[in-house]
């Protein structure tokens, strides 16, 4: 049982106890609300945060026992995309590039150069709408399988990890995911790069938050990555981290 399923039914019951206690002691039913807030709450809390897992189980970092991490960056391929591929190869190390279908489509030679560099390519969706999640599990396993079949097209493979958009989760994209046979992937560390920007702001949140297995979410879409990563990448290896790939990290297959 899923962690929805439990809040569902302690919801359920909940408000079955607070109705009757006010239908039996005459209280007012203004006091429904407290468990309708609550769940409501948890929902929304549960559907923004992949890292709770609170619809579908999703792999959010690897073995906490060994000084192991992963880079992940999302929302490519762009036109940076092939300039921080090649900063990690200069480091000596790989990434995992969770990519947009559509943008696939357009950039097939930074796809052929992911590949050909051993980093691992995910399914980041079609589109990548804020609103992906609403539509029927009919529509979003089709934006799913567009997104396979061009990265299939551009590799050579067809993809097992995908990450949602935005990482929002609901009900419907478990039975997508679920469905289609994917590998949810999360992560345990978010930088916020979009939002701070590349900054000692991003160096400082992400030198905090990274511990044993994290999985780091990042972008491959600003024009200040590959500095930032000049910098940060020698400071993990000093740290005694060893950036590893998101296949070894949790060890699981990237491809079918």
């Amino acid at each position: 049982m899923n962690l929805f399923k439990s809040v569902r039914i302690a919801f359920a019951l909940s408000f079955l106890s607070v109705l009757l206690v006010a239908v039996y002691t005459a209280q007012s039913f203004w006091w429904l609300l407290i468990p309708v807030v609550s769940y409501l709450i948890v929902l929304v809390a549960g559907t923004v945060n992949i890292g709770l897992q609170f619809f579908m189980p999703s792999r959010i970092h690897g073995s906490r026992r060994e000084q192991k991490v992963a880079l992940t960056f999302d929302d490519g391929p762009d036109k940076y995309t092939a300039d921080v591929a090649d900063c990690l190869v200069r480091h000596g190390v790989t990434g995992s590039f969770f990519v947009i279908g559509h943008k696939v489509e357009r950039h097939a030679e930074v796809m052929q150069q992911l590949h050909q560099q051993g980093h691992v390519v995910g399914n980041h969706g079609f589109h990548h709408r804020w609103n992906d999640s609403l539509r029927l599990v009919s529509t979003i396993r089709g934006e799913m399988k567009q997104t396979s079949e061009a990265i299939e097209q551009a590799i050579g493979k067809k993809p097992r990890f995908y990450r949602p958009p935005f990482g929002i989760t609901n009900p419907r994209v478990a039975k997508a995911v679920e469905e289609e046979g994917f590998v949810p992937i999360g992560w345990d560390v978010r930088s916020y790069d979009t939002v701070l920007g590349i900054s000692d702001r991003l160096s400082d949140r992400l030198k905090r938050k990274v511990r044993n297995g994290s999985i780091i979410l990042l972008h491959d879409t600003g024009e200040g990555m590959v500095g930032f990563l000049d910098a940060f990448i020698p400071w993990m290896k000093e740290q005694g981290y060893q950036i590893v790939s998101l296949e070894k990290l949790i060890n699981e297959k990237a491809y079918r």
